[in-house]
């Protein structure tokens, strides 16, 4: 939950949430019209950015994103034939 506006984006919010926002949307979408079928209406989206640092004087300066750094994306899916299909895994010990 977020309780301020910013100039970021178009609709006063921040960046990473309207992203988030717009990638549900569209999976939203997708499932509707039977393109990617299998998918679940439950999603969930994660953005995350990187801002400039401030300096002591820009303190209270609201500062812009700088780059995308991460997107968590999750959605719940039916069960589905698995042939022809090419699974790839991948995994990152934290």
């Amino acid at each position: 939950m977020l309780r301020y506006a910013t100039d970021e984006t178009e609709e006063l919010k921040p960046l990473t949430l309207v992203l988030a926002h717009k990638l549900n949307a569209k999976t939203a979408e997708l499932r509707r019209n039977g393109t990617i079928s299998w998918i679940c209406p439950d999603s969930k989206t994660q953005v995350t950015s990187i801002y400039t640092a401030a300096t002591e004087k820009e303190v209270m300066t609201i500062k812009y994103a700088d780059k995308v750094n991460n997107v968590v994306y999750c959605v719940m899916h039916i069960s589905i034939s698995c042939s022809g299909l090419t699974f790839v895994r991948w995994s990152k010990t934290c």
